[in-house]
């Protein structure tokens, strides 16, 4: 790929990660902080909360993902993004299971400030139960990452999840798989510098971008119990414009990306992930 049109494709990121700030400001509000338990809402404030947390910190990754691949850190750009995927993890999962907001936050919580710890038997820990030091009450903990790509708003993700995670991790920590994006001279030496542009930089940025965008959409156009920053139908018609323009600029890029018959099964999950993402048909219902 030449150096032009890889800029031009980083510079769309930019765009999307420009509107998805717009999005944090105005619900910029960490609502449970302001209010305290005085509100009846305060349940609901904290899911919106460590939602909104989640995205935030995901935008902020985002750019500095950007800001590698144009420099021509391409893998390091890569190692940020797997940390945006298994934030779309824990929103997708929360969203779908908003009873586990007691594992995100309260359990999390708990155990750094001592009113939870981890369950201990004949001397050894078990890190997937917690207790309630005060109830005595044990809770689940340390949901995988499958566990929530399973239990995902998107019954794609599960399938999708092996390809993305393993491959975004192959540059996450060392893996000999992944040494010759390290080399030049045709393989002969390692260099810390590259002068390629590798469309699948893009399309990953891409690619993690809407699925994060599409829970967002979610959260805020389905009406439910959890929900306390519904936006007008006027706010979701903006955000559906921005989603389409997304998801038509992936269904390109896969097409360009050049999948073998090996990946054949990658690239259909991809399309129909993208094809079945929330939408205005399905908001509020």
């Amino acid at each position: 790929m030449n150096r032009e049109k890889y800029l031009e494709l980083l510079d769309f990121s930019d765009h999307v990660v420009g509107f998805f700030s717009d999005i944090i400001k105005d619900c910029s509000d960490v609502k449970f902080v302001k209010n305290r338990k005085n509100d009846k809402n305060w349940m609901r404030n904290i899911y919106h909360d460590y939602l909104y947390y989640c995205f935030t910190k995901s935008c902020r990754s985002l750019l500095a993902s950007v800001v590698l691949a144009k420099n021509g850190l391409r893998e390091d750009s890569l190692i940020i993004l797997r940390t945006v995927y298994e934030n779309y993890l824990q929103i997708s999962h929360v969203l779908n299971k908003p009873e586990k907001i007691q594992e995100y936050v309260f359990q999390t919580l708990g155990l750094e400030f001592k009113t939870y710890s981890i369950k201990e038997k004949n001397h050894r820990y078990n890190r997937n139960i917690v207790i309630d030091n005060e109830t005595k009450k044990e809770y689940k903990h340390n949901t995988s990452t499958f566990a929530k790509a399973k239990e995902s708003i998107n019954p794609i993700d599960e399938k999708l999840h092996v390809f993305i995670y393993n491959y975004l991790s192959e540059f996450t920590h060392p893996n000999m798989i992944a040494s010759g994006n390290y080399r030049s001279n045709g393989g002969l030496n390692y260099s810390p510098f590259s002068e390629e542009f590798y469309l699948e930089v893009p399309f990953m940025i891409q690619y993690v971008s809407f699925i994060i965008f599409d829970a967002i959409y979610y959260y805020h156009s389905k009406i439910s119990e959890w929900n306390v920053e519904e936006k007008t139908m006027e706010e979701l018609l903006e955000y559906s414009l921005i989603k389409d323009e997304m998801k038509n600029s992936l269904l390109e890029l896969i097409e360009l990306v050049g999948f073998d018959n090996y990946n054949m099964e990658l690239k259909n999950l991809l399309i129909e992930r993208i094809k079945i993402s929330y939408n205005m048909e399905n908001a509020k219902s």
